[in-house]
């Protein structure tokens, strides 16, 4: 109906298809809504950010893993989630040798590894493991981390290798971006300064 019609010339429209009281129902109604206060719609907000997603929880031990080798590589993420290596020795080679994610040769044997993990332990920050891959023959594994140190996040990996005993024969250590290596060295240097050199490998 065009805006403004009166019912008058609607009924004449209509050829009499339209009652009176029907045009006087019809009148109540328009005034009735012309009476009515008029609504302010409500405000659209924006849609809240969404939070962070939260990074995705470690994925199980491989499931190839030597019997003794995941038997150790069990202790160790027990030890990590306590930040507590006091029980490391158990698990670990008397020859074992450690490679640091700050120089090329490696430190050895075991006293350097231990002296090493159970320091910077006490350095990483919000420390947590993500993914975890085995080789083939379920001796060594690699583990995705991360953690800060201070406030440079980082992120690495520790490439575990373990004889058939269970032992840990080699723990290699690599981290990214720089910033966040060159802020462990530093915390390492000034814990360990004057002992792990002692220990490194020549040639």
């Amino acid at each position: 109906m065009a805006a403004g019609m009166p019912l008058t010339t609607v009924a004449k429209f209509s050829g009499g298809l339209i009652t009176d009281e029907a045009l006087q129902a019809i009148d109540k109604a328009l005034q009735a809504l012309g009476d009515a206060p008029a609504t302010t719609p409500a405000p659209v907000s924006a849609p809240a950010p969404a939070a962070p997603a939260e990074e995705a929880p470690m994925d199980l031990a491989p499931t190839h893993l030597h019997p003794a080798a995941a038997r150790s590589l069990a202790a160790w993420h027990a030890m990590v989630a306590k930040a507590d290596l006091s029980e490391l020795a158990r698990i670990v080679h008397p020859d074992a040798v450690f490679r640091s994610p700050m120089a090329f040769n490696p430190y050895g044997p075991a006293p350097a590894l231990l002296l090493a993990l159970q320091t910077v332990v006490t350095i990483l920050k919000d420390f947590r493991y993500h993914r975890q891959f085995a080789s083939d023959d379920g001796l060594n594994v690699v583990l995705e981390f991360s953690a800060r140190v201070g406030d440079k996040r980082l992120k690495g990996i520790d490439i575990i290798r373990f004889d058939e005993q269970g032992l840990i024969t080699e723990f290699e250590v690599m981290i990214r971006p720089l910033n966040g290596l060159q802020a462990l060295g530093a915390e390492m240097g000034a814990r360990l300064g004057q002992q792990l050199p002692g220990f490194k490998f020549k040639g």
